[in-house]
């Protein structure tokens, strides 16, 4: 079924246009929207300090795992299928590992301790402010926060239904017998 689903494409969404066969940026946009500015200036400090170190020594690790990244990042850039932001999780883990190695090689600059500590502030901080209205419609304000979310990425990266209950009391409350 994956095979033939990636064959044939799937409708998709993106900054206002649809595609059956999927946009080559898809990934670059659902990363930049769905992750908070903390862990944006975390990957941007991360790519900061590897760049620095390019003709540094690059572990062995730290090759693979941005090989895993980039992997990922690809594939679901040019996949056919695009309805969610949940095909670039397998290339957090690794990039997380990546940004604590960056971070770990210039840890005695304080700048390096300063950005972390803003960059933490700034992924807790609005991932606290939206924790009552769900974790799946989080846009950050890149996209204008969950209100503008829609005008980036639709399907799975706004919604799975984790508000039928609440619609379903308004439906009872107002005496709306059906929606479709």
């Amino acid at each position: 079924f994956q095979i033939e689903h990636t064959h044939k494409g799937h409708p998709g969404f993106l900054l206002g246009e649809r595609s059956k066969t999927g946009f080559a940026h898809f990934g670059l946009v659902a990363f930049a929207v769905k992750n908070t500015p903390g862990f944006l200036l975390l990957v941007a400090l991360a790519l900061s300090l590897g760049i620095a170190r390019w003709r540094g020594p690059w572990t062995p690790s730290a090759v693979l795992l941005l090989g895993l990244v980039v992997s990922v990042f690809a594939a679901t850039s040019l996949g056919r299928v695009q309805i969610g932001e949940r095909y670039l999780l397998p290339m957090y883990a690794p990039l997380i590992v990546l940004i604590s190695w960056a971070a770990s090689t210039a840890f005695n600059a304080r700048w390096v301790w300063t950005a972390l500590v803003v960059a933490l502030a700034l992924h807790v901080g609005p991932t606290v402010l939206q924790a009552r209205h769900g974790f799946l419609p989080y846009f950050n304000l890149l996209a204008g926060g969950r209100e503008g979310g829609h005008r980036f990425l639709l399907d799975s990266s706004l919604d799975w239904g984790q508000d039928l209950p609440r619609l379903a009391q308004w439906m009872r409350r107002e005496h709306v017998p059906q929606v479709q």
